[in-house]
């Protein structure tokens, strides 16, 4: 959340998403709770040699965690992003689901217009 990590790594991620889709950023236990949210600027699905020869240093993450991660795959997405935002306020996991209705996904969920309400929520 301080800008340093400008590229997010996932062994598998929609490549269609468009330039600007809202990202939300759900930080797991103990915090359990949306932290901060930017926007997508490209996602790049690459070989995994690949994406750490070029991304490493801008995903912030160490060879041996990278390789853990990305065991079994040969190819993984490069997720660039923009105007990162820390939330002042984080909405708890107890607000997630009483007001929006919303478990956090192990990878990654797409907000339907159900969830719309939690884009639009005073502190996001």
């Amino acid at each position: 959340m301080d800008g340093s990590k400008t590229v997010e790594l996932r062994r598998r991620f929609p490549q269609h998403l468009a330039m600007g889709t809202v990202a939300l950023f759900y930080a797991s236990s103990p915090v359990q709770a949306i932290v901060g949210h930017a926007r997508i600027r490209e996602v790049k699905r690459l070989p995994i040699d690949r994406i750490w020869q070029e991304f490493s240093e801008a995903a912030r993450i160490k060879r041996s965690d990278f390789d853990e991660y990305f065991t079994g795959c040969d190819r993984g997405s490069a997720i660039f992003l923009y105007q990162v935002v820390q939330l002042r306020d984080q909405l708890k996991m107890m607000d997630l689901r009483k007001r929006f209705g919303l478990a956090p996904p192990q990878s990654f969920r797409y907000i339907d217009g159900a969830c719309d309400s939690l884009i639009r929520h005073e502190r996001v």
